[in-house]
């Protein structure tokens, strides 16, 4: 059985058009344990190889002031309700039909972090 894992990074201008993309998605029953909105870059130490790619953009993003969304997507439709979502936020859109990079590992924060599920 194949798996669908999708990933839908969005690039903001600012923190407020990030989260109100999420908000958008939200509404749409995109959960958010799957949305990652990311500031403050650093370093892409620990990121693989593939990770690494996807991580230097996003880090040389948020370097220049921008926000970086990350949504991960588990079916075509998911893909097409988040594609749309931030195509109305006026996001530039990148994707990626790989595994969902680690914030961590990419050497970024999150400034809109999702309470831990209890």
């Amino acid at each position: 059985m194949t798996v669908y894992r999708h990933q839908v990074s969005g690039f903001f201008e600012n923190p407020a058009e990030g989260r109100g993309a999420v908000s958008a998605l939200l509404e749409r029953r995109i959960p958010r344990e799957r949305m990652q909105l990311l500031a403050d870059g650093s370093a892409t130490a620990g990121a693989d190889r593939r990770d690494r790619r996807r991580a230097t953009m996003a880090s040389d993003a948020v370097a220049n002031g921008h926000v970086v969304l990350l949504v991960e997507t588990r079916t075509p439709e998911e893909t097409a309700i988040v594609r749309g979502v931030m195509q109305g936020a006026v996001a530039n859109i990148r994707e990626a039909d790989l595994a969902f990079p680690s914030p961590a590992a990419a050497g970024l924060a999150a400034i809109d972090r999702p309470a831990p599920a209890r």
